[in-house]
């Protein structure tokens, strides 16, 4: 126990309390009354022997028993009670001698004023509620911690199971916040700020993280500076950072952040005409007077001209119905600056004795709207760009798929047969403009061509470019006799004009294959198909003309396929062989792996790539043995290169829809010798319909276990599915060539692939870039973040001995 001291003995303390007139008492350790200033005296008890030596207790009410803390408390043992606070008092050695109360000067304890404490209290826990805001309250020297349900509703947790007492809250912070948290609260211990104001990520019982604002200030110091109290608010910010991330996605690669405002709180009287408005609203107002009581006339001038008479209908309808305000709208600083404000509002009725009236919260939302806008415009202009050639302006495929769709929907709903043709257009000679010229002379050729084109047709139909030199217009409805002809010719003849690029004249010619929509082909794409077989029947007539589609080419075009036996024949014989093409890191221009293509050396028709027969193979079902051979042969021919001591790190192999869909592919593949991590399977868009396939997903975790990676081939291709992507979560992602391609040239397409590359990269896979022709495309793709580079003007596509040549120097 403490020695005791005497403290009627004549002190400074003792002299200071008798030339003060605020009515004191001096409490020794004991917890007796040793000494009643004269202001006590004088309001209470002219006899200090009424109070010398009682327990303090015995005489007041809210004081603990044997607690030496600061608390409040009341004197009851007189007519007149006293309110005051009770706090420790220590000699210079921090030893604790006793007590003093101090009471309250008498002008806080009016009934009137209690009554504006309550209303301020209301309103403050009003706005915080409406705000979604939780209180919270610490003071550090009586070992107090409060906090407001909400504290414990924004973290969605049980206050029984977590009583804050037992509570220690920095516990739960994510680990890359807790650092921050920490540094700010040893500023606070040190001084060097009273502000709380930070943000972290918390987590409950393995559920989710949750962002926090923590709001407040240090109320008390004690006399060496150490904070007593501190004050403030935590709000859940989750759903804004949510915000905030998808913004970032979809504008700086679609990155914009919704920052909440500072809520203005506001206290509307309906009777009086008045609305109370802090601080935070006279600054949303742009008002700078500091008058914080406003006529309600005020309100409805600040609201813009052409919301002013819909606000007004609502406010008044609110009112008529006593329901809440919820309205975002307009307001007119007095500098002239529109601002847009979220207005919120809880109806009270004869609240704090006052009569109906309205208790909300206002916040600008201005920068918010102005990026919403630039993120619609944003998207818009993407929603263009994926849909219209970046180089001639003109539709692409996926616009023409989609008018060639509504044709047929409309013609469905109206219980119509479709009525269109299609004209399908080839320029003639532009492989020669493109070698002798270089690409911007083709270029510009092209973007004349398109010019051309769309003068001609005008209106009749929808013009698209479908690929290098080809086009295709659509005409809806049935066309007079002639009028087809007519008009191929009149595109026919606008092209044999020379086009003058840079002093040279360009001479080139077109040719058309023309059909009409023939009701009995089920296939909504048997129309461009014959229009396309009426194309190759119109170059096989010499090019430069026009020609109808015509039964018969379907069946030459039959003709013209590969056979079952002929791809059976190839299997037997060995005629399918692989080639190599080499992936280099964008960085350092290592070979960092290599692409396996298949190839048929045909007897009779030569080296064929596998647009000439896997088409035939996957209809036969010969699909799964040409799998087969290449995986085999690339497996072999990648562990010859590791007995020579020639570093390939990866080899890639593609793999067939078909393939992916076979029960039996695991005991297939068990029977493969595949090193770790060195094989990796490449998988075509269309896989992304059928992520939700049991045998597909189970057949790609097998492959994954078994220390495969999986790339996903030719991306953009029309096909992509943003959840099949991420569901499949490949390692890495190969942008088809089509994409690549205008990169140089096209400021558009630089985004689209710049925007693909962020969706890779927040699934933290690998890009690679496909169809690299020049140094420029390969400096623009590294400067995007592709990882790594594939193309022609990296390196051609070789067999295994120019492959071992080059790993060799």
């Amino acid at each position: 126990m403490n020695q005791q001291y005497d403290l009627m003995s004549p002190n400074l303390l003792v002299s200071v309390m008798d030339k003060i007139d605020t009515p004191m008492v001096l409490i020794n350790i004991a917890g007796c009354v040793t000494y009643a200033n004269a202001a006590i005296l004088k309001r209470l008890s002219p006899d200090g022997a009424d109070y010398q030596g009682r327990v303090f207790t015995d005489i007041s009410d809210g004081v603990q028993t044997g607690a030496f803390q600061r608390s409040h408390c009341v004197i009851t043992a007189t007519p007149n009670p006293m309110h005051g606070t009770v706090q420790p008092l220590f000699d210079a050695a921090e030893t604790l001698i006793g007590q003093l109360f101090v009471a309250v000067p008498p002008f806080m304890q009016t009934w009137s004023n209690l009554d504006e404490l309550q209303n301020r209290e209301m309103r403050w826990e009003t706005a915080m509620e409406t705000g979604g805001q939780a209180v919270w309250d610490t003071w550090d020297t009586a070992g107090d911690f409060y906090v407001s349900q909400t504290w414990y509703d924004i973290r969605r947790i049980d206050a029984d199971r977590y009583p804050i007492q037992d509570h220690n809250w920095t516990d739960h912070i994510h680990p890359s916040d807790l650092p921050h948290v920490l540094s700010e609260l040893e500023r606070q211990t040190a001084g060097e700020t009273d502000d709380v104001n930070y943000q972290y990520r918390c987590r409950y019982d393995d559920g989710d993280w949750i962002w926090i604002q923590s709001r407040g200030r240090v109320v008390t110091r004690d006399r060496d500076g150490v904070p007593e109290r501190t004050i403030g608010t935590d709000t859940n910010i989750t759903a804004f950072k949510q915000i905030e991330a998808g913004y970032e996605a979809l504008t700086e690669r679609l990155k914009l952040a919704m920052e909440v405002s500072e809520i203005g709180l506001w206290h509307f009287q309906l009777e009086k005409g008045q609305v109370h408005w802090d601080d935070q609203m006279l600054a949303i107002y742009g008002i700078e007077d500091e008058q914080h009581m406003r006529p309600q006339a005020e309100w409805l001038d600040t609201i813009y001209p052409d919301d002013r008479e819909p606000m007004m209908a609502y406010s008044e309808n609110c009112l008529r119905q006593k329901s809440d305000f919820s309205k975002d709208y307009r307001i007119l600083r007095p500098s002239g600056e529109v601002r847009h404000v979220r207005s919120r509002a809880r109806y009270l009725e004869n609240h704090d004795h006052s009569g109906p009236s309205f208790l909300g919260v206002n916040i600008d939302i201005t920068d918010d709207i102005a990026k919403t806008n630039a993120l619609e415009k944003a998207r818009a202009a993407m929603e263009f760009e994926s849909r219209h050639d970046p180089l001639t302006g003109l539709a692409n495929r996926r616009k023409l798929d989609e008018v060639h769709s509504q044709i047929i929907a409309q013609a469905a709903h109206n219980a119509a047969t479709p009525d269109f043709a299609v004209l399908h257009i080839d320029l003639d000679r532009f492989k020669e403009i493109n070698d002798t010229h270089g690409h911007a002379a083709g270029d510009a050729v092209l973007v004349h061509v398109a010019h051309l084109i769309k003068r001609i047709v005008a209106d009749a139909g929808l013009v698209a470019r479908v690929g290098g030199d080809e086009f295709v217009v659509l005409i809806d409805g049935q066309s007079p006799a002639g009028w087809l002809d007519d008009l191929a010719q009149k595109l026919i003849t606008a092209t044999r004009m020379p086009y003058n690029f840079e002093g040279e004249q360009l001479c080139f010619g077109m040719s058309i294959g023309i059909a009409l929509h023939d009701p009995d082909q089920q296939s909504q794409t048997a129309t461009f198909v014959a229009a396309d077989l009426a194309l190759y029947q119109a170059k096989q007539d010499g090019r430069n003309c026009a020609r109808h589609f015509e039964p018969r080419m379907r069946e030459a075009e039959t003709l013209r396929r590969l056979s079952n036996r002929d791809i059976e024949r190839a299997l037997r014989n060995g005629e399918f062989t692989t080639r190599y093409q080499p992936q280099f890191c964008a960085k350092t221009r290592q070979i960092v792996g290599a692409e396996t293509l298949v190839r048929w050396d045909s007897p009779d028709h030569g080296l064929l790539t596998p647009d000439k027969f896997l088409p035939a193979a996957t209809a036969n079902g010969l699909i799964a043995q040409i799998d087969d051979f290449v995986m085999q042969q690339a497996l072999a021919d990648l562990k010859q290169l590791d007995e020579m001591g020639l570093d390939l790190p990866r080899i890639s192999v593609n793999i067939s829809g078909a393939r992916l869909h076979d029960p039996a592919l695991k005991d297939k593949i068990h029977t493969l010798h595949i090193p770790a991590g060195r094989l990796s399977i490449e998988l075509l868009e269309t896989t992304f319909l059928d992520v939700n396939e049991p045998v597909l997903m189970a057949n790609l975790d097998m492959l994954r276990d078994r220390g495969v990676t999986l790339e996903i081939d030719d991306f953009g291709s029309g096909h992509a599915s943003i959840l099949g992507f991420l569901r499949i979560a490949p390692e890495r992602l190969k942008i088809d060539r089509d994409l690549i391609a205008p990169i140089d040239t096209s400021k558009g397409q630089r985004k689209i692939v710049a925007a693909v590359v962020e969706i890779a990269k927040l699934s933290k896979a690998e890009v690679i870039a496909e169809g690299i022709e020049t140094a420029t495309h390969a400096r623009i793709a590294t400067a995007i973040g592709c990882d790594i580079l594939q193309g022609y003007g990296l390196a051609r596509p070789m067999d295994k001995a120019a492959l071992i040549t080059l790993l060799s120097d």
